[in-house]
C-alpha cells in the first residue's frame, strides 16, 4: 500500500491546513523555474511522459526541512512512483529519495547550512508514467547534536575506546577527527547500540580525508547491518570518521570504536619514494599484502615512444580478484 503522511495538531497549524491549488502551467524541469514551494501542501502533475517539475524553496540556516512527495490517485494501479531530489543553487544534487517507509512515495530531510533558495524536483521513476502528486513540507529547528557534521567538528575518535553517540534525526551525520600515521592499520567499527533507547537501525560508516574525498566506506559487514572497515594510511595526518544511517533513513544510538595494529610488512612503497622498478619487456610478479595496499614502481620512459601497461590477476587461491 502507498503510505499517507499524517500530522498532529501542532504540525497542522504550521502547514496552514489546506493544500495550495494545483499549478495551471507546467513547471520547467531546470533552474529557470519560478514556481515556489512553501510550508504546507502543494499539488502538481507530471505530464506528458518524461516530464520533470522543479520548484524553488526558500530555506533558512539552522532549519531542518522535511519534504514528502506522494502520488495522488484514486487508483493505486494508475499512481506514479514519485522520485524526490533537491539541488543547490549551482544545480548540484544534495539530497535524493525514491521509496520511503515501505511505500513507493518519497520523503527526505534537508538541513539548511545557509539561507537561500534550493530546487526541489518531482519526477516519476518510470519516465513513461504520468499522474498527479502532492508535496508536503514542514520545517523545524535542527536538534542539538553531540558531534559536528563536517570537517569543522571538534569531536575526536581515540583508538581503543568506545564512543556512544546518536544519529539525532534522519539525515544527521556525526564526524570524528582521527589522527593516523603510516605503519599502522586502523580497524573502524560502527555498530548499533542495543542499550540505547532507540538503537540505530542500519549504521553506515565512511572515512574521508581533509579535503572530503572518500577513502573507504562500509554498509553491512560480516552478515549484519553493522559496518566495519580497515584503513592503512600512507602518510601522517588527520582523517574523518563519519557515522550515519544508510540512506539517511534511520535515527538512534550507535557505538563507534577504532582499534589499531602494526600494518603488515609491504615489500613495495606506495609513494614516489618506492624502490620498486619495472623493466621493459620483463614481467613482474608481486602481491598486494593487505586491504588498502598500493604498490608503486619506477619505470624509465623515452620521449616520443608509446607504452602499453597490463596488470593481470595472479594464479592460485590467493590471486588478486580485481586488479
Amino acid at each position: 500500500m502507498r503510505g499517507k503522511l499524517l500530522f498532529g495538531a501542532a504540525t497542522a497549524a504550521l502547514l496552514f491546513a489546506m493544500p495550495a491549488a494545483a499549478q495551471d502551467i507546467d513547471q520547467p524541469g531546470d533552474a529557470s523555474t519560478q514556481a515556489r514551494l512553501s510550508a504546507g501542501a502543494t499539488d502538481g502533475a507530471l505530464s506528458p511522459a518524461g516530464d520533470t517539475d522543479w520548484y524553488r524553496l526558500r530555506v533558512e540556516q539552522g532549519q531542518r526541512y522535511t519534504i514528502a512527495l506522494d502520488a495522488v490517485s484514486e487508483s493505486e494501479v494508475d499512481a506514479i512512483d514519485p522520485v524526490l531530489t533537491i539541488y543547490n543553487e549551482a544545480g548540484e544534487q544534495v539530497a535524493y529519495n525514491d521509496d520511503n517507509n515501505g511505500t513507493l512515495n518519497s520523503q527526505l530531510s534537508y538541513n539548511a547550512s545557509a539561507a537561500g533558495d534550493v530546487f526541489v524536483e518531482a519526477r516519476a521513476f518510470n519516465e513513461a508514467s504520468t499522474g498527479n502528486y502532492r508535496f508536503t513540507i514542514s520545517a523545524a529547528a535542527i536538534p542539538p547534536d553531540d558531534a559536528g557534521d563536517d570537517a569543522s567538528t571538534r569531536a575526536t575518535a581515540t583508538t581503543g575506546r568506545d564512543i556512544n553517540g546518536a544519529i539525532e534525526y534522519q539525515g544527521d551525520s556525526d564526524w570524528y577527527r582521527l589522527s593516523v600515521r603510516p605503519g599502522q592499520r586502523y580497524r573502524i567499527a560502527l555498530n548499533t547500540n542495543p542499550n540505547a533507547e532507540t538503537p540505530l537501525g542500519d549504521p553506515y560508516l565512511r572515512l574521508v580525508d581533509s579535503e572530503g574525498a572518500e577513502l573507504n566506506a562500509s554498509d553491512d559487514s560480516e552478515g549484519s547491518l553493522n559496518s566495519l572497515l580497515d584503513y592503512t594510511p600512507q602518510s601522517r595526518g588527520t582523517v574523518y570518521v563519519i557515522a550515519s544511517a544508510y540512506a539517511d533513513a534511520y535515527q538512534g544510538g550507535y557505538t563507534l570504536r577504532v582499534d589499531t595494529e602494526r600494518a603488515p610488512t609491504d615489500g613495495t612503497s606506495a609513494d614516489r619514494n618506492t624502490r620498486g622498478r619495472l623493466n621493459l619487456g620483463q614481467p613482474l610478479n608481486a602481491s598486494l599484502d593487505f586491504a588498502g595496499d598500493v604498490d608503486w614502481y619506477r619505470i624509465r620512459l623515452t620521449e616520443g615512444q608509446s607504452y602499453r601497461f597490463r596488470l593481470n590477476n595472479g594464479e592460485g587461491d590467493n590471486s588478486l580478484g580485481d586488479p
